[in-house]
C-alpha cells in the first residue's frame, strides 16, 4: 500500500506503522498492538505474550516533547493509556528498554 506524506503546521510527516530502533545483542522487542487507533480516550497496548521484562514508554508530540511516560511491569499482557487530556492530533508512542531496543508507532487522538 502506498503511503503519502502529511503536512501539519508546516511539518512534513512520513507515516509509519512500526519503527524499531536501537536493538542490541540480537534481541528485539516483542510484538504488540495499539487499539483503538485513532482513540478518543483510552488506548490499549496489547502484548502478544506477557512482557519478559519491564518496559519504559513515552508519548511524544511531533516536536519531540515528551508528554507522558511510565513503566509497564514485567509479566504484563496489556497496558491501558489515558489520552483524554491530549488535544486532537498525531503523537508518537515509544516503548522498550536498553536490552531489547525501542519501538515507535504513530497514534492519533481524535475528539469523537
Amino acid at each position: 500500500a502506498l503511503k503519502s506524506k502529511v503536512r501539519l503546521d508546516g511539518i512534513c510527516i512520513e507515516p509509519f506503522d512500526n519503527l524499531v530502533v536501537n536493538t542490541r545483542n540480537g534481541l528485539s522487542l516483542q510484538a504488540y498492538q495499539l487499539y483503538p487507533n485513532p482513540s478518543s480516550g483510552n488506548l490499549m497496548v496489547d502484548f502478544s505474550e506477557p512482557t519478559a521484562s519491564r518496559l519504559n514508554y513515552k508519548i511524544y508530540d511531533l516536536w519531540g516533547r515528551a508528554l507522558q511516560s511510565g513503566v509497564v511491569g514485567q509479566g504484563s499482557a496489556f497496558y491501558q493509556l489515558n489520552l483524554e487530556a491530549f488535544t486532537e492530533g498525531i503523537y508518537i508512542f515509544e516503548i522498550g528498554n536498553l536490552e531489547q531496543g525501542f519501538s515507535r508507532r504513530r497514534i492519533i487522538k481524535s475528539n469523537n
